[in-house]
């Protein structure tokens, strides 16, 4: 990844701002879900170490930002502990389209809420 290499460099000038060094943790977490959510999409089953190494993080790690993106609903599968391997779950063409719904709805209530306001 890129962005490892760039905010990995610790001679970057960036670093010597204070308020950016708060929240650098939280961007590469943020960073590291995001691009997990993407690698897993093709897959209905994949190694736990196969992902870890894609991102340049370690199994434990992967591990854990994997069981938030479960525990958040961002990806519908769970992990194989034994195995070492995440396995998606069928995702059915009704719930996405209910989803799909539900926050279109969910987007017109608030653009309604904010014209009444």
């Amino acid at each position: 990844m890129q962005i490892q290499s760039i905010l990995g460099n610790k001679s970057n000038t960036i670093f010597s701002d204070p308020e950016f060094a708060v929240y650098l943790d939280d961007l590469l977490r943020n960073i590291r879900l995001s691009v997990l959510q993407v690698k897993v999409l093709p897959y209905s089953s994949v190694k736990i170490g196969f992902l870890a190494k894609e991102i340049n993080i370690t199994e434990r790690e992967t591990r854990m930002l994997l069981a938030e993106l479960i525990l958040e609903d961002k990806i519908n599968g769970f992990i194989n502990q034994q195995d070492g391997i995440l396995e998606m779950n069928e995702v059915k063409a009704e719930d996405v389209r209910y989803k799909a719904m539900h926050q279109w709805a969910s987007i017109i209530t608030n653009i309604h809420m904010n014209l009444t306001a």
